[in-house]
């Protein structure tokens, strides 16, 4: 049986001399001229720069990061004898050996609150924690207001 075909008159007779339209060629992302070449090896440079600089920060501030996740057992224990110890050894990785341990009393609360812009330990709390750091047996049961001070300290020093 022979295959069925349209026959010459079929379809729409105003489109028979209708010739197909060409598309042109897309046009590429990938910049063409030197310029851009320049302006996007800048920007990785930028890039790099950002990343390793964000990296070494953050490596930098990994005393801060274990200080705090102590200060967090520390507040889950109850007990806040632990506090001034904390803070010492935060002190001397921030500040070395040198100019930190041979600090004590009221010289180690005003280096403290030297190294922060917003001065954390008034008078009160310098006592709370000089009482924690040399009596035998510290009074203080639970001081927040102490804790909230530390970390203050901890996140925030210079």
């Amino acid at each position: 049986m022979p295959r069925w075909s349209p026959p010459d008159t079929w379809g729409n007779y105003s489109l028979k001399e209708l010739d197909e339209v060409l598309m042109a060629e897309p046009i590429s992302l990938f910049p063409s001229t030197p310029a851009w070449y320049w302006v996007l090896g800048f920007i990785a440079i930028v890039a790099v720069h950002l990343a390793v600089r964000s990296y070494l920060n953050w490596k930098r501030n990994k005393y801060r990061r274990d200080a705090l996740k102590e200060l967090e057992n520390i507040k889950g224990s109850k007990t806040l004898d632990q506090l001034p110890s904390l803070l010492k050894r935060t002190a001397i990785c921030a500040y070395g050996r040198e100019s930190v341990a041979s600090l004590s009393g009221t010289s180690w609360i005003d280096f403290l609150n030297r190294t922060h812009s917003r001065q954390p330990f008034d008078t009160h709390s310098g006592e709370e924690l000089l009482a924690l750091a040399y009596s035998p047996s510290p009074s203080i049961a639970g001081s927040s207001d102490l804790t909230e001070k530390v970390e203050i300290w901890i996140r925030h020093h210079d």
